[in-house]
């Protein structure tokens, strides 16, 4: 059996609601921890670039471009290799329009598995997982701003 990963911590840009490049948040970590990172836009005018910082090496798993008027997602994955106190990791973005960057911290993991998305208004996304006991993180943009109240996961 795998053991279960440790969410360890968020860490998150102080506002989504301006334009401001580039967006930097301050991570502790350890040596081997698992990052992923959600970076979502208001709207298509926006493109953000791959993370920097403590000499990590981020992947990008997931663009999701979108049609007129709707959010586009980023999704990165790193396994620091470093660790540290107060570091930054920061994006940059392209296109005016309101943005921002969250992060989660994972220890006792075995690695990144499977990674989907989908642009639907019913907000459906399939995912099987690779490994027992895996760890599952979604990030939503919402252009339309609907309450969330009525969201069912399963």
């Amino acid at each position: 059996m795998v053991t279960p990963p440790t969410f360890v911590a968020e860490y998150e840009v102080s506002t989504w609601a301006s334009f401001v490049s580039p967006r930097t948040v301050t991570l502790t970590t350890v040596a081997g921890d698992k990052l992923v990172i959600g970076g979502l836009t208001e709207a298509e005018a926006t493109e953000l670039a791959t993370p920097t910082g403590n000499s990590v090496t981020y992947d990008v798993e997931q663009i999701q471009t979108t049609a007129t008027n709707a959010c586009e997602g980023y999704l990165w994955t790193a396994t620091d290799a470093n660790g540290g106190t107060g570091w930054d990791l920061s994006s940059e973005a392209a296109g005016g329009q309101d943005w921002g960057l969250d992060v989660l911290r994972f220890s006792d993991s075995d690695g990144f598995g499977a990674s989907n998305q989908s642009q639907s208004s019913a907000g459906t996304v399939a995912l099987t997982t690779t490994a027992d006991n895996s760890a599952v993180v979604v990030f939503v943009g919402d252009w339309d701003a609907a309450d969330g109240s009525s969201r069912v996961w399963a």
